[in-house]
């Protein structure tokens, strides 16, 4: 005797937010491994995967794209907690793409252990591109971090973006890396790079970074022209505003092989590498902890032609200027 379709939908079981979902085939490139996987939606024409408000999701590639996309991109809609295990998309071709954009809400961002994540724009956009949205990154496990390289990329043209943060002219707030193994670079292989590694795009400020844990690797880049953005704090024209380091190993550098503009840490264009991108100032900097290696312009501070330096404390920690670290 067959079974009633109205008694075969009863007979299923019900998703539970704690039950491990089987690989969904309606993700496109990439597969949800834990979570709803009715809490994504793929959107075939745009190559995009839109995830939905409040999602609790684990992100890895689906079966045949075991070695990326260069397709598809990610956007978290209002909010979301998200692992991600062995993402990794390469959407540098196109200079208007990122690779995961938070539209509006808080992304706390979770790196499984032991995974290796990519995630490369166009060089108009950051890698991972939170502009002003609050955004967390952690890892999980002791016995190997997870990885995140988030690039903003152009194998021709001008950088412009952030690594994390802002896209071209857009700043980059409220970001916070409590761990994980991050190397976050504004990257141009033949023209200038002008976006900061963590912080804002080009003409975009850098404010309210705070990075607490991990291993982090935060660069403005250009192998064969100028760098304009500070390493951590703000792209070209931008300030480096209340940056905080607590702990972790931090290695904060703007170069150029045609020269640095930006700070290590502080403000953009006339380098530094914390604080400001050329032209900008560097604002409330704080070195509580951790070894910190920066380069630039000036290590710490507010870009060329930036003005003066303001409220700049180094409490513990040791900063050096390109070469060591305490």
């Amino acid at each position: 005797m067959g079974v009633s379709m109205s008694a075969a939908r009863r007979a299923k079981p019900e998703y539970r937010g704690s039950d491990y979902a089987e690989p969904s085939r309606g993700s496109g490139p990439f597969a949800v491994t834990f979570g709803d996987p009715m809490s994504v939606m793929w959107n075939e024409m745009s190559r995009t995967l839109a995830v939905r408000e409040g999602a609790v999701l684990t992100l890895a590639m689906a079966e045949g794209y075991e070695d990326g996309t260069n397709e598809g991109r990610i956007v978290v809609e209002n909010g979301a907690r998200l692992t991600l295990d062995g993402v990794r998309i390469d959407v540098s071709a196109d200079r208007g793409a990122a690779a995961l954009e938070v539209r509006s809400g808080r992304l706390e961002l979770t790196l499984a252990e032991g995974s290796d994540n990519r995630l490369w724009s166009g060089g108009d956009r950051a890698g991972l591109e939170n502009g002003d949205n609050e955004l967390v990154i952690d890892a999980v496990g002791s016995q190997k971090l997870g990885k995140l390289s988030a690039r903003s990329y152009s194998s021709f043209g001008e950088a412009d973006g952030a690594g994390i943060g802002g896209g071209k002219g857009r700043s980059g707030s409220h970001i916070t890396i409590r761990g994980g193994a991050i190397d976050a670079s504004a990257r141009s292989d033949r023209r200038g790079a002008y976006g900061a590694g963590i912080g804002g795009g080009r003409g975009g400020d850098g404010s309210a970074i705070v990075i607490g844990g991990g291993m982090v690797s935060c660069r403005c880049w250009a192998s064969r022209g100028m760098a304009y953005g500070a390493g951590v704090g703000g792209g070209y024209g931008g300030n480096g505003v209340e940056i905080t380091i607590l702990g972790g190993v931090v290695d904060a550098r703007s170069r150029g092989m045609q020269g640095s503009y930006g700070a290590g840490v502080g403000g953009g264009q006339s380098d530094a590498g914390f604080g400001g991108g050329e032209s900008g100032s560097a604002v409330g900097i704080s070195i509580r902890g951790g070894r910190v290696q920066a380069s630039g312009n000036v290590p710490v501070g507010s870009g060329l032609w930036g003005s003066a330096s303001r409220n700049i404390e180094i409490v513990d920690g040791t900063l050096l200027d390109g070469d060591s670290v305490a």
